[in-house]
């Protein structure tokens, strides 16, 4: 099953498919975020595609078994989809479904009782603190957009395409308090605060531009999400990093390091911007070593 990029436009011979494709099109047009829609629509376009195929209507008649067929032909395909994207493909479908619960255009979500795959929980690339600072540091001495772009991902945990999406007019907040006004994961709106680090950064890469994207490429041109990891990479080989380090890896980087130092998990949660904990643990990338083991602590708080 090939990757589709655009929603299919094939036809089983059933009338209802272009009503099927105008829903698919109004769910995609609720959510602000471009990066947002392009994510949704490759994920509704898979399920279309597969439903053309199969001669399948894709809401009337639906049910689970047909879902978790989809997701078997998924798994199947070479080369192999990460967990996260299987996730993610049966993900989409169950939020269309329930939004055509809520438009009262289709009842029921036959994909809500579908089993998901697992969450791989082997390592994924990140840097210590160490590499981190060293990181920062070759980012400041080039300067520039690639500096605000380094603290934007490694200090304040931004995904890229929020980082690269922000614009001059989104900065906000007190004299002594700068914020950036930024659409997350889920068209979510949010305020970071802006540490004074990434601040300067920032006040250094705008060079007294008012107006525009946040970040430039070398061109003069938005920032984007290649222009980021060609960024990353260069300056983490800079640094003696040979593995592969991507704008995610310093995500993962700012929340590893933010709970090895003792910032309560909740606290992390919440400034990494998810909704539930697991997924904040799941991004913890250190070693748990058995000296981080509650048994020591309850030693402690019982000693003689």
């Amino acid at each position: 099953m090939s990757e589709p990029t655009i929603l299919t436009t094939a036809s089983t011979g059933d009338g209802r498919w272009d009503d099927a494709l105008r829903a698919a099109a109004a769910f995609l047009a609720g959510f602000r975020s471009a990066d947002t829609r392009k994510g949704y629509r490759r994920d509704l376009s898979c399920w279309l595609q597969f439903c053309a195929a199969h001669e399948l209507h894709p809401y009337v008649g639906v049910r689970r078994t047909h879902v978790e067929v989809y997701l078997r032909r998924l798994e199947q395909r070479a080369p192999a989809l990460a967990n996260s994207t299987l996730r993610r493909r049966i993900s989409t479908r169950s939020s269309w479904f329930t939004w055509l619960e809520d438009e009262e255009i289709n009842v029921a979500n036959p994909a809500a009782r579908v089993r998901r795959p697992r969450r791989h929980s082997r390592p994924q690339p990140w840097l210590d603190r160490n590499e981190l600072t060293d990181l920062l540091a070759a980012a400041e001495d080039e300067g520039g957009c690639p500096y605000a772009l380094i603290c934007l991902l490694g200090l304040n945990g931004l995904r890229v395409s929020e980082a690269c999406s922000a614009d001059v007019e989104d900065l906000g907040g007190a004299r002594y308090q700068p914020t950036l006004r930024i659409i997350g994961k889920g068209d979510k709106p949010a305020e970071v605060p802006l540490n004074p680090r990434t601040h300067e950064a920032i006040d250094q890469a705008l060079s007294g531009r008012t107006d525009g994207p946040l970040l430039l490429n070398r061109w003069g041109n938005r920032m984007q999400r290649h222009n980021a990891a060609a960024i990353v990479t260069r300056l983490a080989r800079s640094i003696g990093v040979n593995r592969r380090v991507t704008p995610h890896a310093l995500r993962r980087s700012y929340i590893t390091i933010g709970l090895l130092q003792g910032v309560p998990l909740r606290e992390m949660q919440r400034a990494a911007r998810h909704t539930r904990a697991d997924t904040t643990v799941a991004y913890d990338q250190s070693d748990r070593s058995f000296h981080r083991d509650p048994t020591f602590v309850l030693m402690t708080a019982t000693a003689r």
